[in-house]
């Protein structure tokens, strides 16, 4: 490090090592957990969780190579990456799953609502829909 880098890096606190990654993890596992949560941003929330995997190992690597020091930070990001991305692949799974198995309940309320005439007939088309998936 250049005594420029040295003075810069004592007068901001900081040790001049690189920590940035292991930040980034940490923010997008929570990110990505908060989306999966929200249920209808899961696959947002999987590639999110797919980032901050990526980037926690980076940084449990640089922290291993003594090139950055927030260990816990990399690896609460990894792990909070890694249960983002299951959710995010389970709720997948599971809504897939439902959506191929009452294909055609879906077809019917398609066409029930689009030639339904007014907003009372679409919501009887939404209730019979409900009916249909709570069998």
């Amino acid at each position: 490090m250049s005594s420029t880098e040295q003075i810069g890096a004592q007068r901001w606190g900081g040790s001049g090592r690189k920590n940035g990654i292991t930040v980034v993890s940490l923010v997008l596992g929570w990110i990505s957990i908060v989306l999966v949560l929200v249920v209808i941003a899961f696959p947002l929330g999987g590639l999110l969780g797919l980032i901050a995997t990526v980037t926690g190992i980076i940084g449990l690597r640089r922290v291993s190579r003594g090139t950055a020091e927030t260990r816990k930070y990399a690896l609460t990001g990894l792990v909070l990456g890694i249960v983002a991305l299951a959710g995010a692949i389970y709720l997948g799974v599971k809504i897939g799953g439902l959506v191929s198995s009452h294909t055609t309940d879906f077809r019917h309320f398609w066409t029930c609502v689009t030639n339904a005439p007014g907003k009372h007939q679409q919501n009887l088309c939404a209730k019979q829909l409900a009916n249909q998936l709570g069998r």
